[in-house]
């Protein structure tokens, strides 16, 4: 479970939306940031697992109400996916092991 928009959001719903919709069954990492017209939650997905990530967007956002809620409605949350090689997913420095939910934003909600 996280904070983005005023909203909790749970990053297992981001996997199982894929999962059902797409039969993706590949690494998922979100990344989160800010800028001063807002915040932005990047999905990143594995590279040649993934759908198109033009797909997995339109599927997120009709599939995760409050995700749509906060993107369209309330304009608080620009969402963007891109698939990524593994290697470029962040990782732990101690064991390796994938951060699910990386939070770059100054304010940290996480």
């Amino acid at each position: 479970m996280f904070r983005a928009a005023a909203q909790t959001l749970n990053y297992r719903r981001f996997l199982t939306i894929l999962e059902d919709e797409h039969s993706y069954a590949g690494a998922l990492q979100i990344e989160l940031n800010e800028d001063a017209s807002g915040e932005e939650l990047v999905v990143r997905l594995e590279c040649g697992r993934a759908p198109e990530p033009a797909a997995s967007q339109i599927t997120l956002l009709s599939r995760y109400a409050e995700v749509a809620e906060a993107v369209e409605q309330d304009g608080l949350l620009k969402v963007r996916v891109e698939n990524v090689p593994l290697a470029d997913f962040v990782r732990t420095k101690s064991s390796g092991k994938l951060i699910a939910v990386v939070d770059q934003r100054s304010s940290r909600s996480v």
